[in-house]
């Protein structure tokens, strides 16, 4: 019987380490969300800021071409002008003069539009090249972007694994799974007429880890003690176990304690007494049925 009573409290101490556990692995899976969240929001800015750039390269190379077929209109009239210069030479050798500087100002039009058109050109092939990095710099963008969706994906599984774990760990916590079958039955009493005030030791104590096993041996089944606010809590919940034979319990009214000037239980003062309790209590030491 004392082993039963020893492995029910470890399962119960395992249940709430795995409790603690599970709480930690979900705060910080939703923090990894978080960043998740955070680092794909920044792509779409980068993204954005890319699309951007594209525009502005397109509009740059439309101004482009229609500055070299401008230049290329101007060429056309230069030229036309100069056929029309030679065609007219033999008759006007008075102004050849002039239709020579004309001609002179004219080839240095085509020379500079030439040189416009270099440059059009130039620029053309640039703002392709600009192009062609900001689509390789897109699609560069949108494989992040969908192995940050795979990542996310995979985060929003282990939450709610994480959080599907944590729920039954707080159904295990809520059925006093491991419990005296009197102290389990008083514990649900309580649950179900919604009576504040009820904690077993076990719940209240708060050790290091590296003490718990040496707490739990020193306390043994008085972590199974069940604490009251008054002791007109405890006789409620005693007459209860009897009317039901469910089991019996051990209960420590806090408002009798601090009557009698007792201190309320503490891991440095393993065994609280309480004013009266113990020969009120159903067969106060706790057994199982």
């Amino acid at each position: 019987m004392s082993a039963r009573r020893v492995a029910a409290a470890e399962q119960h101490q395992v249940a709430a380490a795995d409790l603690a556990h599970a709480e930690a692995e979900l705060d910080q899976t939703r923090a990894t969300l978080r960043e998740a969240e955070a680092e794909l929001a920044g792509m779409e800015q980068a993204r954005q800021a890319l699309a951007r750039e594209l525009r502005q390269a397109q509009d740059h190379a439309l101004r482009a071409a229609a500055a070299v077929a401008e230049q290329q209109s101007r060429i056309d009239q230069l030229q036309a002008q100069h056929a029309r210069l030679e065609r007219e030479q033999s008759e006007l050798d008075a102004v050849r003069t002039q239709a020579e500087q004309r001609l002179s100002g004219a080839q240095e039009q085509v020379d500079a539009a030439k040189q416009a058109h270099d440059t059009a050109e130039q620029a053309r092939r640039n703002a392709q090249e600009a192009e062609q990095a900001a689509r390789r710099a897109i699609e560069a963008i949108r494989q992040e972007r969908a192995a940050a969706e795979e990542h996310r994906a995979a985060v929003r599984r282990t939450l709610a694994d994480a959080e599907a774990r944590l729920d039954s760990l707080q159904r295990l916590a809520r059925s006093y799974a491991g419990a005296f079958a009197g102290v389990r039955a008083a514990m649900q009493w309580a649950d179900r007429r919604q009576r504040a005030g009820f904690a077993l030791v076990q719940s209240v104590v708060r050790t290091p880890p590296e003490l718990e096993t040496a707490i739990e041996t020193a306390l043994g089944s008085r972590l199974q003690n069940i604490i009251v606010a008054h002791w007109s809590d405890a006789e409620e919940a005693i007459g209860e176990l009897k009317r039901s034979g469910a089991g019996r319990a051990t209960f420590m009214p806090l408002d009798t304690m601090r009557r009698t000037g007792n201190p309320e239980p503490r891991t440095q003062n393993p065994e609280p007494r309480t004013q009266n309790s113990e020969p009120r209590t159903q067969n106060s030491e706790p057994r199982t049925q």
